[in-house]
């Protein structure tokens, strides 16, 4: 049976998820091109790019815009190849001797 999670390996899943999420964003993008009229036609609803229709196809362009990732225990959340991210909140002033202080994302 495993024990409990070291508090070094806690501060290290946060990047580790952000990660994963940048893998998955940029794996859901279109990677065929998709004819447009308009950028109106191009909105992939990801505010982390800017949608443009030159020629008549759809291109995505990363942008560097603040942005929520929806994360509470992120901070300074801004666009980042074309991903939303912020810092990490540092929760560990709020631990003591019993208490290991962490973040909770839903609050």
């Amino acid at each position: 049976m495993l024990g409990p999670m070291p508090r070094r390996d806690r501060r290290m899943a946060l990047p580790v998820l952000f990660l994963a999420a940048v893998a998955f964003m940029a794996s859901a993008r279109p990677s065929v091109a998709q004819p447009c009229v308009t950028p109106a036609e191009c909105d992939d609803s990801n505010p982390c790019t800017d949608e443009s229709c030159p020629a008549g196809t759809c291109v995505f362009a990363n942008n560097t815009e603040p942005c929520s990732d929806g994360n509470n225990c992120t901070t300074g959340d801004v666009c980042t190849a074309g991903v939303c991210g912020g810092t990490a909140t540092d929760c560990s002033a709020s631990g003591d001797q019993c208490n290991v202080g962490v973040c909770n994302a839903g609050t």
